[in-house]
């Protein structure tokens, strides 16, 4: 009997090969194929992983599959398992999976009591055989340990296949080729669509532009070309019409799941990174958003890295973008089960939905970020801002605000006021705030008490057209931060130099500067403050910073002088002593004292002569220690500097700003 099933399956294997039924969903990825059976170089001895990586729907089971149909024929023994992400979630123990691939290739069934055996049978039983295994939607890095755990599991020629939305699986378990699958063009993508929608009773020139509205549509993604092929076929050119309009509004729901997969992966910080990006930062550039990103709590780095790796967004040109359907994905995600009550979305950013929300009376806890057209009056929404007590950020347009309404808004992040060319004097801020831009606000002139309930505002911006006459009150009452001065650090830009006029001995830059060391300076002090007068365009500003020992000597440069006022900015940064501990540099057993030189990148070599630059140290507040630290939700941001080189003897900084965001009230 084992004789004649081993006959049967031989038999059967070769009718598979034999009679192929893959090509009616192979359109446009004959070439995608052919580059994967290319990296996998059948034949040759070794042991070969290949990943193949993608959005949902974007073809990867498509290709798999296919190859498989293919080329199994030449492997001593073959087993697809499909849909591994969907069967761990209803079925998380992974003996299952395993117990598939060992009936598959070794045509057995056998029970298995904990992963860890089934490892062990996978090792030793397969190492001697050539195999070919196609994992199809791996989605957590234990499945691919428990069953392909490594290369000498599996014998000389065999051919591991694996298909994931999430690139880092496939670094993490160093396959040996990543594939990326690429949408459809839009030729490919016509033809696919053709396939799947038009009947032999179909008169294709009477669709040709409908076929073309719904290619459009679903943006070079098999999976929505397919589904709405299929739904489609036989329908008249009203229903057509009709269907267009309909996913205009609402995105076809079998597309959405599919996509979302990915989505619900994510951790939660993630999640509320992706919806914004979704919502309101496509086509943004990155640099522009990191800030608010920080002070909003999350880790963009790791973020958008997440993002990027699961497929969910693209930066090209650290510009933000993601598949249209993605997108369309996340604002259904943010309208849920609510989509005609935008009071009950977490963001709001349709004309529609503002004019719907304008209405509201009540308080309301689910709203965190607005956005406003340009070409849409916002004052009805201003009328309603004291009540939306989650708001992160706003963008609405400036002279429609309500100043006096911002103080309200105790979760705001980061507050942008710039051209509010009315503003005269700084409104009272919101307590949460971490950033303020008011760039080009040409009457403003005074802080007043705008900032005295501001715990951790450390990064203000009041350049180009603002004459503040007041603008120490606002360093001193960032500096007397509470404990958030301590652990973070602060950066105040400038128009003019009236605040370098005051800050003490300033010097030419590129000459030095020793600022004297007291006995315990490391506890009686808590930061260097470093003021920049620039002149013209500025790039960034750099410090070095050399210990000066016993017997050494060191001589001051030459004292700045103050020029044209019109021509100059400042740039004042607090560097706390908390953000150099971990340097080889820092020393506290060293008293002596500490040589600066300043260092800066304009375009005009002349304006490099005129820039100067000073040192002095911020007495630690007291009863504060040098490693107090208070946990906020609002203590997340901090501006940060880079570190160019960093030895025993010296310490180079670079200190330089990323565009602030431009999103919030403008």
């Amino acid at each position: 009997m084992k004789a004649i099933k081993e006959i049967v399956d031989t038999v059967s294997d070769k009718l598979s090969y034999s009679t192929p039924d893959f090509d009616k969903d192979l359109v446009g990825m004959r070439v995608r194929l052919q580059e994967l059976e290319a990296l996998l170089e059948i034949g040759s001895p070794d042991v070969r992983m290949v990943g193949i990586w993608g959005i949902g729907g974007s073809g990867k089971t498509t290709i798999a599959s296919s190859l498989h149909m293919k080329i199994f024929h030449r492997f001593q023994s073959h087993c697809i398992v499909n849909d591994i992400g969907t069967e761990t979630s209803k079925n998380p123990y992974l003996t299952n999976l395993q117990e598939k691939i060992i009936s598959g290739l070794l045509k057995k069934d056998i029970g298995l009591h904990s992963v860890a055996e089934g490892k062990q049978i996978i090792s030793t039983r397969l190492s001697h055989r050539n195999v070919l295994i196609i994992l199809d939607d791996v989605d957590d890095i234990d499945q691919l340990d428990a069953l392909v755990g490594s290369h000498d599991w599996f014998g000389p020629g065999s051919r591991i296949i694996i298909t994931t939305r999430n690139e880092q699986l496939l670094i993490s378990h160093k396959v040996d080729h990543v594939c990326q699958v690429t949408l459809l063009l839009p030729e490919e993508a016509i033809q696919l669509f053709s396939k799947r929608v038009y009947n032999k009773n179909m008169h294709v020139k009477d669709y040709e532009e409908l076929s073309k509205s719904v290619v459009s549509y679903c943006a070079g993604l098999p999976l929505a070309l397919k589904i709405l092929g299929s739904f489609l076929c036989g329908k008249d050119d009203k229903l057509w019409r009709c269907t267009l309009d309909r996913l205009k509004r609402i995105p076809e729901e079998k597309i959405v799941e599919k996509l979302r997969i990915s989505y619900d992966g994510l951790k939660a910080p993630e999640k509320q990174l992706f919806l914004d990006i979704a919502c309101f930062f496509r086509w943004k550039n990155t640099l522009a958003t990191v800030e608010l990103f920080e002070a909003c709590g999350y880790d963009p780095i790791i973020g958008i890295k997440v993002l990027k790796q699961k497929g969910l967004i693209t930066l090209e040109d650290d510009i933000f973008d993601m598949h249209d359907l993605v997108q369309e994905m996340g604002h259904y995600i943010v309208k849920g089960d609510y989509p005609n009550n935008p009071e009950k979305h977490t963001r709001v950013w349709e004309y529609e939905n503002l004019m719907l929300l304008e209405g509201a009376t009540e308080e309301n806890d689910t709203i965190e970020a607005i956005k406003v057209a340009r070409n849409y009056s916002s004052y009805g929404v201003c009328k309603i801002i004291s009540k939306l007590k989650k708001l992160r950020w706003l963008k609405v347009t400036p002279n429609d605000i309500n100043y006096n309404r911002l103080s309200k808004l105790t979760r705001l992040k980061l507050l942008n006021l710039s051209h509010c060319d009315q503003l005269v004097e700084l409104p009272e801020l919101p307590s949460s705030l971490a950033i303020l831009n008011a760039d080009r606000c040409p009457k403003l002139k005074a802080i007043g008490d705008s900032h005295k309930h501001n715990k951790w505002l450390c990064q203000v911006s009041l350049t180009l057209g603002a004459t503040i006459n007041d603008v120490h009150k606002l360093l001193e009452s960032m500096l007397q931060g509470g404990n958030a001065v301590e652990n973070q650090n602060i950066l105040l830009e400038l128009g003019g130099v009236e605040i370098a006029k005051g800050f003490g001995p300033l010097f030419f830059i590129g000459s030095k500067y020793t600022l004297q060391l007291t006995e315990d300076w490391c506890n009686k002090f808590s930061g260097f403050l470093i003021c920049i007068a620039l002149y013209g365009s500025y790039m960034d500003a750099s410090i070095s910073m050399e210990r000066v020992m016993s017997g050494m000597e060191s001589e001051d440069g030459e004292a700045w002088e103050e020029g044209d006022s019109r021509e100059q900015h400042t740039q004042v940064w607090y560097v706390s002593f908390a953000s150099l501990r971990h340097t080889k540099w820092w020393d506290e057993t060293c008293n002596k004292a500490v040589s600066f030189s300043g260092h800066i990148n304009l375009r005009d070599h002349d304006h490099v002569a005129k820039s100067g630059f000073g040192v002095r140290l911020v007495a630690r507040k007291s009863g504060s220690g040098p490693t107090a630290q208070e946990e906020s939700e609002f203590s997340h941001y901090t501006p940060k500097f880079c570190i160019m080189n960093d030895s025993a003897n010296a310490l180079g900084i670079r200190l330089t700003k990323s565009e602030f965001p431009r999103y919030f009230v403008r």
